[in-house]
């Protein structure tokens, strides 16, 4: 027969901390991407992928007929040279996280 064990334990937090379930963290983290805006180097750093990886994998026909602002999508390309690629934070990173499959496939 095993034994149990009660312990009362307490956890003294710090005063310029907060306590929160995970669920609420992951909202936290949504709702700082929403309305925000990328170009191309800041989602390289936040992605971890490089700049050329992340045009390659934005411009396959496949993908861009999906995320094309001009499509109903959330990414506004370059419309001349030198001009930026502009991606919604929100959607951009909920689809990268959502079709890493169909990004990756050449």
């Amino acid at each position: 027969m095993a034994q149990n064990l009660t312990v009362e334990l307490s956890i003294p937090i710090p005063e310029d901390s907060v306590l929160i379930t995970k669920v609420e963290y992951e909202q936290l983290k949504k709702e700082n991407l929403k309305g925000r805006k990328f170009n191309l180097q800041e989602l390289s750093n936040r992605t971890g992928v490089s700049k050329n990886m992340l045009k390659d994998l934005f411009d396959k026909p496949r993908v861009r007929k999906i995320v094309d602002v001009e499509k109903g999508g959330f990414v506004a390309y370059p419309t001349s040279p030198g001009s930026p690629y502009i991606f919604l934070a929100s959607k951009t990173i909920e689809f990268m996280d959502e079709h890493f499959d169909t990004l990756m496939k050449v």
